[in-house]
Protein backbone atom coordinates (compact mmCIF):
# COMPACT_ATOMS: atom_id res chain seq x y z
CA UNK A 1 0.00 0.00 0.00
CA UNK A 2 1.53 3.54 -0.64
CA UNK A 3 2.03 5.40 2.02
CA UNK A 4 -0.31 8.16 1.28
CA UNK A 5 -3.30 5.80 1.53
CA UNK A 6 -2.21 4.37 4.93
CA UNK A 7 -1.36 7.74 6.25
CA UNK A 8 -4.94 9.02 5.36
CA UNK A 9 -6.44 5.56 7.02
CA UNK A 10 -4.64 6.68 10.41
CA UNK A 11 -6.58 9.38 11.63
CA UNK A 12 -6.72 10.11 15.12
CA UNK A 13 -9.13 7.70 16.32
CA UNK A 14 -7.65 5.43 14.09
CA UNK A 15 -4.16 6.15 15.45
CA UNK A 16 -6.12 5.21 19.09
CA UNK A 17 -7.34 2.17 17.76
CA UNK A 18 -3.53 0.78 17.14
CA UNK A 19 -2.60 1.72 20.80
CA UNK A 20 -5.36 -0.32 22.22
CA UNK A 21 -4.93 -2.89 19.20
CA UNK A 22 -1.75 -2.89 17.19
CA UNK A 23 -1.12 -3.98 13.94
CA UNK A 24 -0.58 -8.30 13.49
CA UNK A 25 0.75 -10.14 10.60
CA UNK A 26 -1.88 -12.90 9.26
CA UNK A 27 -2.67 -14.92 5.89
CA UNK A 28 -4.93 -13.49 3.62
CA UNK A 29 -6.97 -15.22 1.75
CA UNK A 30 -7.45 -12.74 -1.05
CA UNK A 31 -3.72 -11.34 -1.06
CA UNK A 32 -2.72 -15.15 -1.21
CA UNK A 33 -0.03 -14.60 1.30
CA UNK A 34 0.70 -13.16 5.16
CA UNK A 35 0.21 -9.30 5.25
CA UNK A 36 0.07 -6.82 7.93
CA UNK A 37 -3.30 -5.90 9.48
CA UNK A 38 -4.33 -2.55 10.89
CA UNK A 39 -7.24 -1.71 13.20
CA UNK A 40 -9.71 0.75 11.62
CA UNK A 41 -12.87 0.03 13.53
CA UNK A 42 -13.96 -1.37 17.10
CA UNK A 43 -15.93 -4.19 15.35
CA UNK A 44 -13.33 -6.76 14.69
CA UNK A 45 -15.13 -8.20 11.12
CA UNK A 46 -15.42 -4.46 10.02
CA UNK A 47 -12.40 -3.11 11.21
CA UNK A 48 -9.39 -5.60 11.00
CA UNK A 49 -8.58 -4.79 7.56
CA UNK A 50 -5.61 -6.06 5.30
CA UNK A 51 -3.15 -3.36 4.23
CA UNK A 52 -1.85 -5.49 1.07
CA UNK A 53 -5.84 -5.27 -0.19
CA UNK A 54 -8.14 -3.08 2.08
CA UNK A 55 -10.46 -6.12 2.89
CA UNK A 56 -12.53 -6.51 5.77
CA UNK A 57 -12.99 -10.18 7.23
CA UNK A 58 -16.59 -9.98 5.28
CA UNK A 59 -14.76 -9.91 2.03
CA UNK A 60 -12.10 -12.43 3.54
CA UNK A 61 -14.95 -14.94 4.27
CA UNK A 62 -16.69 -14.62 1.49
CA UNK A 63 -13.51 -15.13 -0.85
CA UNK A 64 -12.31 -18.19 1.08
CA UNK A 65 -16.00 -19.56 0.17
CA UNK A 66 -15.69 -18.42 -3.48
CA UNK A 67 -12.24 -19.93 -3.56
CA UNK A 68 -13.95 -23.70 -1.74
CA UNK A 69 -16.64 -23.48 -4.21
CA UNK A 70 -14.68 -22.85 -7.63
CA UNK A 71 -11.54 -24.21 -6.89
CA UNK A 72 -8.37 -22.42 -5.31
CA UNK A 73 -7.45 -20.37 -8.56
CA UNK A 74 -11.40 -20.31 -9.51
CA UNK A 75 -11.07 -22.34 -12.78
CA UNK A 76 -14.90 -23.71 -12.00
CA UNK A 77 -16.35 -20.33 -12.98
CA UNK A 78 -14.04 -20.15 -16.45
CA UNK A 79 -16.63 -19.11 -19.21
CA UNK A 80 -19.06 -18.60 -16.48
CA UNK A 81 -20.62 -15.64 -15.36
CA UNK A 82 -20.11 -13.77 -11.90
CA UNK A 83 -22.41 -10.66 -10.64
CA UNK A 84 -20.83 -8.58 -7.66
CA UNK A 85 -23.27 -6.51 -6.21
CA UNK A 86 -20.87 -3.41 -6.16
CA UNK A 87 -18.04 -1.70 -7.74
CA UNK A 88 -15.85 -1.00 -5.48
CA UNK A 89 -14.29 -2.48 -2.22
CA UNK A 90 -11.32 -5.84 -1.89
CA UNK A 91 -13.89 -8.50 -2.87
CA UNK A 92 -15.02 -6.66 -6.23
CA UNK A 93 -11.43 -5.89 -7.23
CA UNK A 94 -10.12 -9.75 -6.59
CA UNK A 95 -12.60 -10.82 -8.62
CA UNK A 96 -12.23 -8.34 -11.69
CA UNK A 97 -8.63 -9.49 -11.69
CA UNK A 98 -9.52 -13.19 -11.08
CA UNK A 99 -12.23 -12.99 -14.57
CA UNK A 100 -9.42 -11.16 -16.34
CA UNK A 101 -7.18 -14.47 -15.38
CA UNK A 102 -9.25 -17.23 -15.23
CA UNK A 103 -11.61 -16.00 -18.32
CA UNK A 104 -15.27 -15.54 -16.46
CA UNK A 105 -17.46 -12.71 -17.38
CA UNK A 106 -18.09 -10.74 -14.36
CA UNK A 107 -20.50 -7.66 -13.78
CA UNK A 108 -20.62 -5.35 -11.39
CA UNK A 109 -23.35 -2.27 -10.21
CA UNK A 110 -24.49 -0.16 -8.06
CA UNK A 111 -27.62 1.54 -7.14
CA UNK A 112 -27.59 5.73 -6.87
CA UNK A 113 -26.01 6.30 -10.06
CA UNK A 114 -28.19 5.99 -13.18
CA UNK A 115 -31.20 4.28 -14.68
CA UNK A 116 -31.33 0.14 -13.81
CA UNK A 117 -29.56 -1.21 -16.48
CA UNK A 118 -27.79 2.00 -18.06
CA UNK A 119 -24.25 2.73 -17.45
CA UNK A 120 -23.01 6.00 -16.30
CA UNK A 121 -18.94 7.08 -16.05
CA UNK A 122 -18.35 3.22 -17.00
CA UNK A 123 -20.68 1.67 -13.93
CA UNK A 124 -23.50 -0.42 -14.42
CA UNK A 125 -27.08 0.84 -12.23
CA UNK A 126 -29.10 -2.03 -11.23
CA UNK A 127 -32.14 -2.28 -8.48
CA UNK A 128 -32.04 -5.55 -6.30
CA UNK A 129 -35.84 -5.66 -6.48
CA UNK A 130 -36.11 -5.28 -10.27
CA UNK A 131 -32.73 -6.74 -12.01
CA UNK A 132 -32.58 -5.98 -15.93
CA UNK A 133 -30.64 -9.44 -16.16
CA UNK A 134 -32.11 -12.48 -17.85
CA UNK A 135 -33.30 -15.57 -15.91
CA UNK A 136 -30.45 -17.99 -14.92
CA UNK A 137 -27.50 -15.67 -15.90
CA UNK A 138 -25.32 -16.21 -13.41
CA UNK A 139 -22.79 -18.78 -11.56
CA UNK A 140 -22.18 -16.77 -8.74
CA UNK A 141 -24.09 -13.92 -6.87
CA UNK A 142 -21.46 -11.68 -4.18
CA UNK A 143 -22.77 -8.82 -1.82
CA UNK A 144 -21.01 -7.28 1.48
CA UNK A 145 -23.22 -6.15 3.64
CA UNK A 146 -25.72 -4.84 0.95
CA UNK A 147 -29.14 -6.72 1.61
CA UNK A 148 -29.82 -4.13 5.03
CA UNK A 149 -30.12 -1.68 2.87
CA UNK A 150 -32.41 -2.69 0.73
CA UNK A 151 -36.41 -1.86 1.51
CA UNK A 152 -38.41 -4.40 -0.01
CA UNK A 153 -35.39 -7.45 0.53
CA UNK A 154 -37.73 -10.17 -0.32
CA UNK A 155 -37.92 -9.05 -3.58
CA UNK A 156 -34.45 -8.78 -3.85
CA UNK A 157 -33.75 -12.24 -2.63
CA UNK A 158 -36.67 -13.22 -5.40
CA UNK A 159 -34.49 -11.45 -7.72
CA UNK A 160 -31.18 -13.27 -7.21
CA UNK A 161 -32.83 -16.60 -7.34
CA UNK A 162 -34.32 -15.87 -10.39
CA UNK A 163 -30.99 -15.04 -12.08
CA UNK A 164 -28.87 -17.55 -10.70
CA UNK A 165 -28.69 -20.58 -12.88
CA UNK A 166 -29.76 -23.97 -11.68
CA UNK A 167 -27.40 -24.59 -8.81
CA UNK A 168 -26.13 -21.11 -8.79
CA UNK A 169 -24.80 -19.74 -5.45
CA UNK A 170 -25.59 -16.19 -3.81
CA UNK A 171 -22.94 -16.02 -1.28
CA UNK A 172 -23.24 -12.94 0.68
CA UNK A 173 -22.82 -11.26 4.55
CA UNK A 174 -25.37 -8.67 6.08
CA UNK A 175 -25.99 -7.88 9.89
CA UNK A 176 -26.66 -11.42 11.88
CA UNK A 177 -27.66 -12.52 15.40
CA UNK A 178 -28.16 -16.22 16.53
CA UNK A 179 -29.20 -15.24 19.56
CA UNK A 180 -32.64 -17.20 18.56
CA UNK A 181 -34.10 -13.55 17.97
CA UNK A 182 -35.95 -12.69 14.83
CA UNK A 183 -35.13 -9.94 12.27
CA UNK A 184 -35.02 -6.69 13.64
CA UNK A 185 -37.21 -3.71 11.57
CA UNK A 186 -35.28 -0.58 12.20
CA UNK A 187 -37.61 1.54 9.52
CA UNK A 188 -40.72 1.01 7.59
CA UNK A 189 -42.55 2.64 5.25
CA UNK A 190 -46.12 4.59 5.79
CA UNK A 191 -49.09 4.11 3.47
CA UNK A 192 -48.27 8.43 3.04
CA UNK A 193 -44.88 7.18 1.47
CA UNK A 194 -42.94 8.86 5.01
CA UNK A 195 -40.67 6.52 6.65
CA UNK A 196 -41.49 5.71 10.04
CA UNK A 197 -38.46 4.99 12.15
CA UNK A 198 -38.94 2.06 14.48
CA UNK A 199 -34.65 2.29 15.85
CA UNK A 200 -32.60 5.18 16.26
CA UNK A 201 -31.63 5.54 12.43
CA UNK A 202 -28.50 3.43 11.20
CA UNK A 203 -26.62 4.49 7.80
CA UNK A 204 -23.52 2.35 6.49
CA UNK A 205 -20.87 3.82 4.91
CA UNK A 206 -20.65 3.47 0.67
CA UNK A 207 -18.67 5.83 -1.46
CA UNK A 208 -21.13 5.70 -3.63
CA UNK A 209 -23.52 7.45 -1.06
CA UNK A 210 -21.83 10.60 -0.23
CA UNK A 211 -21.30 11.59 3.63
CA UNK A 212 -23.89 10.55 5.03
CA UNK A 213 -24.00 6.61 4.01
CA UNK A 214 -26.58 3.86 3.39
CA UNK A 215 -29.95 4.08 5.45
CA UNK A 216 -30.42 0.52 6.85
CA UNK A 217 -33.96 -1.12 6.86
CA UNK A 218 -33.16 -3.96 9.39
CA UNK A 219 -31.06 -6.36 11.30
CA UNK A 220 -31.51 -9.99 10.12
CA UNK A 221 -32.06 -12.56 12.59
CA UNK A 222 -32.99 -16.65 12.28
CA UNK A 223 -35.88 -15.89 10.29
CA UNK A 224 -33.87 -14.89 7.36
CA UNK A 225 -33.20 -18.86 6.59
CA UNK A 226 -36.82 -19.38 6.64
CA UNK A 227 -37.27 -16.71 3.99
CA UNK A 228 -34.73 -17.68 1.74
CA UNK A 229 -36.15 -21.33 1.70
CA UNK A 230 -39.65 -20.10 1.02
CA UNK A 231 -38.02 -18.49 -2.20
CA UNK A 232 -36.60 -21.84 -2.77
CA UNK A 233 -33.29 -21.56 -1.73
CA UNK A 234 -31.27 -24.45 -0.59
CA UNK A 235 -29.53 -21.85 2.37
CA UNK A 236 -27.30 -22.29 5.09
CA UNK A 237 -24.92 -19.73 7.61
CA UNK A 238 -21.07 -20.28 6.75
CA UNK A 239 -18.66 -20.36 9.73
CA UNK A 240 -15.03 -19.01 8.12
CA UNK A 241 -12.79 -19.30 10.58
CA UNK A 242 -10.04 -16.21 9.94
CA UNK A 243 -6.65 -15.49 11.13
CA UNK A 244 -6.66 -13.12 14.28
CA UNK A 245 -10.39 -12.85 14.02
CA UNK A 246 -11.55 -13.75 17.24
CA UNK A 247 -14.80 -15.35 15.95
CA UNK A 248 -15.65 -17.51 13.02
CA UNK A 249 -16.68 -15.03 10.19
CA UNK A 250 -20.90 -15.39 9.12
CA UNK A 251 -21.52 -15.93 5.49
CA UNK A 252 -24.61 -16.99 4.17
CA UNK A 253 -24.91 -18.99 1.48
CA UNK A 254 -28.12 -19.90 -0.85
CA UNK A 255 -28.30 -22.15 -3.70
CA UNK A 256 -30.59 -22.65 -6.22
CA UNK A 257 -31.79 -25.96 -6.95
Amino acid sequence: MHLRTTMRMLTAERLRLQLSHPPICAACPICRRTTWHLRTDESPRIGIRCLGCRSTAHHRGIYSLIRQYFGDDLFGLKSGTAYEVSHHGALFCQLRKDAGRVGFRLISSELAIGAPGETANGVRCENLESLTFSDQEFDLITSTGVMEHVEDDQTAFRETFRTLKPCGRDVFTVPFSYDGQETKLRARREPDGSIHDVLLPEYHGDPFAGDGGVFTWRNYGSDLLDLLGQIGFRASPKHVALPKLPEPMSVFVAQRA
